[in-house]
């Protein structure tokens, strides 16, 4: 079980990291974690302005990253590998966690934007072309009115090679 800290405590970085514990899914490590846990991690690191790197994961990355040395990479180093696909979760229960729950992206957003909405934290978002951003944007503020979100980019698309 994950301790998990109030908003009057503030975690030092050291302590974020050392509690981190994950488990081997052909050879990615993808963290055995709650939504409480996820999304409390994600705001301890906001709160001491750390930058850090969460990959969603379903199958199609894990076998991605057996095929895919630079993407193997990105998820090995990343700060927290959610169990987003069902036979990832799965395979997580099976070595010993039994109540790992498969934690999704877009469920992990609205998790993360009503916990904004609710501390005041800065949201920004960042994807997709300006209309997609837009709607969701326009979304976002109507399921969360208190919602402060710093601003939007969409990165230019390149072209397909």
């Amino acid at each position: 079980m994950i301790p998990l800290m109030t908003e009057t405590q503030p975690m030092a970085i050291s302590q974020i990291s050392k509690r981190r514990v994950t488990e081997n899914v052909l050879n990615v490590p993808v963290d055995v974690i709650d939504w409480q846990g996820a999304i409390d991690r994600i705001f301890e690191w906001a709160s001491v302005r750390e930058s850090k790197v969460v990959c969603i994961c379903s199958v199609h990355s894990i076998v991605t990253a057996r095929q895919n040395r630079a993407h193997a990479q990105n998820l090995m180093s990343a700060d927290m590998v959610t169990p987003d696909g069902a036979p990832v979760a799965w395979t997580v229960k099976g070595k010993g966690h039994p109540d790992q729950e498969r934690i999704s992206g877009p469920d992990l957003m609205l998790k993360a934007c009503q916990r904004a909405a609710e501390t005041g934290e800065k949201f920004f978002l960042y994807g997709g072309t300006p209309a997609s951003l837009s709607r969701l944007e326009e979304a976002l503020r109507a399921k969360f009115p208190k919602l402060n979100i710093a601003g939007a980019f969409s990165p230019p698309f390149r072209d397909l090679t």
